[in-house]
């Protein structure tokens, strides 16, 4: 009876459709995000409330590993109250072809942002300097003919977790405003204690 029992739940196992990657949240450092994935996408929607780092973990199922990539793109809005003038992307042992990023609010090429990197770790920034106060475009998010990010499946193994992270890079200028607001708080806080 066992025998069967098991004989029957891999054979239904095995007529189940292949499963999409598996997105979960390592530390978020206070920010938030949705998951979108589907089969053979990587796909989240970043709520950004601070310049933190956010680190992820994903895993691949068999037939996203048999494909050979994954697509990847995100829509990563600003809530940071801050310009963000870049993005650090670390992909940590997956091989990554870098795809566009792109201003959420100025699309086209005045929104669109420099990408460099090697296979794994990118910088995204805008070569004029521009702020982004409205939020990025990681890919295609939103199918608008831009180029999605495909990591390399080649090599890994179904179901294993992979790290990767993402980070806003705020304004220089306005990440020292920011500080010496908050400092001229704790100082004014003390003060108050102090009476």
């Amino acid at each position: 009876m066992k025998k069967l029992l098991v004989a029957a739940l891999l054979s239904a196992s095995a007529s189940l459709p292949a499963m999409s990657a598996v997105l979960s949240a390592g530390q978020l450092n206070g920010n938030d995000y949705l998951d979108f994935s589907a089969d053979g996408l990587l796909a989240l929607d970043i709520n950004a409330v601070n310049n933190a780092v956010m680190n992820f973990r994903v895993s691949f199922s068999a037939a996203e590993i048999a494909a050979g990539s994954v697509s990847f793109n995100a829509v990563i809005n600003n809530f940071i109250a801050a310009g963000i003038p870049g993005l650090r992307l670390d992909f940590g042992n997956l091989l990554v072809n870098a795809g566009t990023v792109q201003s959420a609010f100025n699309g086209g090429a005045s929104g669109s942002y420099a990408v460099n990197g090697d296979g794994s770790e990118f910088t995204a920034s805008h070569p004029a300097f521009v702020v982004e106060h409205f939020g990025l475009l990681v890919g295609d998010p939103f199918l608008a003919g831009l180029s999605d990010w495909q990591i390399s499946t080649a090599g890994l193994v179904a179901g294993t977790a992979y790290d990767f992270s993402v980070q806003a890079v705020p304004e220089p200028g306005q990440l020292a405003l920011m500080l010496g607001a908050l400092g001229m708080l704790g100082l004014a806080r003390r003060k108050q204690g102090r009476k």
